[in-house]
């Protein structure tokens, strides 16, 4: 794509912040002995971390965790370095414009002699025995929600992880979606991927999860059972199914999450239902479309209802593919410093199209339909979408955690401000209860990667076929 901007997410992703601040940096001396006791007070905390971890016992999932005294006594040291710190001027100071940010009250002398209060008010009093890291982490989680942000967030570095293969659209497991069934208490199978490790072993949606390698799973977590799985190379189950007892071995490997289903409706009409906007989304979109057109599409329905979005890059690449040379998509920070996404001439589809969206189609679904729409390639069918249309930015820390912060609004190739107002649609049309609840199935088996079974009763996708025929037949719409 041309002109591209690269490293950037619209929801969720990491990538490496810009650290430059664009002005030429004078070490002075002040600055230099400020750096030598930064550098010996973060080594000594080191040195004190590492002692603490060889001391530490290890939980049930791996995860370190430093407790009572220990934990005090960690967080003492930091406060004090922390405070010396401020002390020399290394942190806690205004921002280089002379003017206070909100955010240097983080490390202000205030803020740090009420977290040890805190800290000496819970050594004191608290009944219980604390975790030092769910403390750490809550604590840093909190930071976000204060910034009265939805979008905002701080994630550990196993939540980072989860998002990285969520993001890429493949993970390591066997492809399936298990929650706990309230009613029973037991481990269920949700839906299973189609062709996944999972698919071929055997298991069903529906199956209840009884062992894993002969160990029972009753009373663990969901993300204890998630880990158990995949830190393995093949898993025994023992299932539970229409009231008997099954084993079942499947082998764990690297999982293409289906984010792109596809059929052929009657009169040659192509049907395509994108579920999420991930890095692997292009390919099967492009790996759709080639099968689509190698079976006669000459017209094409784009399904992108419920679709939450996801990265910013996959829907432009995707858009690249079907519309002419041109402006896909612009962003600006609050600086007012614009950024384009453009198309280049190159198209694998240029025949008639609809679009579907509804009001859980959201962020790039939402750059997806309103693209499609600036260039009166096709009519939006449906309801108004979500109508979020700013851009997160992932920034990944030294530990392994990472920082989502808001960066920037985006605005379609017409100039249409999502952001709070959302597309609206060509045609609008609504479904009633039993069309939701078809659409709904229609969904789920997009996620599966299920062949689409349209029905009838889904007044949009009717209203899009009917668009599409009356084209066909020069009767307009």
């Amino acid at each position: 794509m041309e002109e591209a901007k690269k490293n950037q997410e619209d929801n969720t992703g990491v990538q490496n912040p810009d650290h430059g601040n664009g002005r030429e940096q004078h070490e002075t001396s002040d600055a230099a002995r400020q750096a030598a006791e930064r550098e010996k007070a973060e080594a000594y905390l080191r040195r004190m971390m590492e002692d603490a971890e060889r001391r530490s016992k290890k939980a049930p999932l791996g995860m370190e965790f430093f407790k009572g005294t220990l934990f005090g006594f960690m967080l003492a040291s930091i406060c004090g370095m922390a405070l010396v710190l401020i002390s020399t001027g290394t942190i806690g100071f205004p921002t280089g414009n002379g003017r206070e940010n909100g955010a240097d009250k983080l490390t202000s002398g205030q803020t740090i002699s009420k977290l040890r209060e805190i800290r000496d008010r819970i050594e004191d009093s608290f009944l219980y025995e604390e975790d030092g890291e769910l403390l750490t982490t809550y604590l840093f989680k909190g930071l976000t929600v204060g910034l009265e942000d939805p979008y905002a967030s701080y994630y550990t570095a196993d939540e980072v992880e989860t998002l990285r293969e969520l993001n890429e659209g493949e993970y390591h497991g066997i492809g399936i979606n298990v929650f706990t069934n309230i009613q029973t208490g037991r481990f269920q199978i949700e839906s299973v991927y189609e062709n996944s490790p999972a698919d071929l072993a055997g298991l069903r949606e529906g199956d209840e999860i009884l062992a894993v390698d002969g160990e029972t799973v009753e009373g663990m977590a969901l993300s204890e059972l998630v880990s158990l799985i995949k830190q393995k190379d093949d898993v025994d189950f023992r299932i539970a199914r229409d009231g008997k007892e099954l084993e079942v071995s499947v082998e764990v490997t690297e999982v293409e999450i289906p984010t792109v289903s596809w059929e052929i409706l009657d009169d040659n009409i192509g049907y395509l239902k994108i579920t999420e906007f991930d890095r692997i989304t292009v390919a099967q979109f492009e790996e759709a479309m080639k099968n689509m057109k190698a079976q006669g599409v000459e017209r094409l329905i784009l399904d992108v209802r419920d679709n939450p979005g996801g990265v910013l890059e996959a829907v432009c690449d995707i858009l690249d593919d079907l519309l002419p040379e041109g402006l896909i998509v612009y962003t600006e920070d609050k600086e007012g410093n614009r950024e384009e996404y453009r198309s280049d001439a190159d198209q694998i589809y240029n025949g008639a199209l609809a679009v579907l969206v509804n009001g859980d189609s959201a962020s790039a679904s939402e750059i997806f339909a309103g693209s499609i729409q600036d260039y009166g390639l096709g009519p939006v069918i449906g309801t108004t979408t979500y109508g979020k249309g700013v851009v997160q930015r992932t920034y990944p820390l030294n530990d392994g955690s990472a920082l989502k912060l808001t960066v920037e609004k985006y605005y379609t190739a017409g100039g249409q401000d999502i952001h709070g107002n959302g597309i609206a649609p060509d045609y609008v049309v609504e479904n009633g209860e039993a069309q939701r609840e078809q659409a709904a199935e229609t969904r789920t088996e997009a996620e599966t990667g299920q062949a689409v079974k349209s029905g009838d009763q889904d007044r949009q996708l009717q209203r899009a076929i009917e668009y599409l025929t009356e084209e066909e037949n020069g009767e307009g719409a």
